[in-house]
């Protein structure tokens, strides 16, 4: 069956579907020896696709949910050789985190070699919420809720968020934006520095594991990502 090349790149684990794209037009990826752009297709199981000039396999799809630990990165690969989260989880097949979380930050993490999957959740247009608890500096002011509910600009985009108070200076916040560093943006653009951050709910998926821990996603976990979240106080206080 004929798929674009980047679709069968991703599928194949070796990368998310966008740096496939890149791949390809930068002049990487050759199927059955020609060259390729964005946009060919290609057929698995027939040709030879190579990606800077190895062989492609198509392995077997994974699905991890993992607690990151402080101190690890989520790039796959990395020169100065720190500790990365896919140490964490078996080595074969090759997955790829979906999404960031900055080395300073924990919390729920998936992974996986399935560059569709992997693109429906970082889809701006799927509205997948993710929910963090920030612990701030200094105490949270009640007026600055209407603020991140209204919207706040970075850059060309106004981000809106929810936010829970749940100490004086610890907050809750979902939003389903995937611009970089955007939390630790949103509350320093309001006066805030961020002293830890921790990720609890990806959708309506709650984090369920100690920290470096990691299980296979589930069915009904798939779809929990994709469930809009029903955050409140009482969330926090039920763990």
């Amino acid at each position: 069956m004929q798929e674009r090349v980047q679709k069968i790149i991703a599928s194949s684990g070796l990368c998310s579907r966008r740096k496939a794209e890149e791949l390809i037009e930068e002049g990487h990826v050759k199927v059955n020896n020609v060259v390729v752009s964005l946009g060919d297709k290609a057929d698995s199981q027939t040709d030879i696709i190579l990606v800077n000039g190895k062989q492609i396999k198509i392995e077997e799809k994974k699905y991890y949910v993992l607690n990151k630990p402080k101190g690890y990165i989520t790039t796959s690969d990395d020169m100065f050789n720190r500790k990365k989260v896919t140490d964490l989880v078996p080595r074969s097949p090759r997955v790829f985190s979906v999404g960031r979380l900055d080395r300073d930050a924990t919390g729920i993490l998936i992974l996986t070699n399935d560059g569709d999957f992997a693109q429906n959740i970082a889809h701006p247009s799927k509205e997948v919420e993710k929910t963090y608890i920030a612990i701030l500096d200094k105490p949270f002011s009640t007026f600055d809720i209407k603020k991140f509910k209204e919207g706040i600009r970075i850059e060309k985009d106004i981000v809106k968020a929810k936010v829970i108070l749940l100490e004086k200076n610890t907050v809750a916040i979902t939003l389903h934006v995937g611009i970089h560093k955007v939390v630790k943006r949103l509350f320093k653009m309001s006066g805030y520095y961020v002293r830890t951050l921790h990720r609890t709910h990806i959708g309506s998926l709650a984090l369920d594991l100690d920290k470096g821990e990691w299980r296979e996603l589930t069915e009904e976990d798939k779809k929990l990502i994709f469930t809009k979240p029903k955050i409140t106080k009482a969330t926090f206080l039920e763990n």
